[in-house]
């Protein structure tokens, strides 16, 4: 799972692009420590992807990281 706040963006377009590329860079990096781990990352089992954004909404007020910051994350579950 990942997820963006509804802080607009700029860099990424959306906010839906924003978190997409964020379970993609997520996915990939954990691909990559199990491989650096000499391990088989094709046994690996990831559950199903989901793209959020979610939050409140936006106010101006950019420097309350502490309101939207909890909304920007990527959670990966592997089996």
């Amino acid at each position: 799972e990942a997820s963006a706040s509804k802080v607009p963006t700029k860099t990424f377009g959306t906010n839906e692009n924003l978190s997409r590329q964020r379970m993609e860079d997520a996915r990939a990096r954990l691909l990559e420590a199990v491989r650096a781990r000499g391990k088989d990352e094709t046994k690996l089992y990831l559950e199903a992807v989901n793209n959020l954004v979610q939050g409140p909404r936006y106010q101006g007020d950019y420097k309350n990281t502490d309101k939207y910051g909890k909304f920007q994350y990527a959670k990966l579950k592997v089996r």
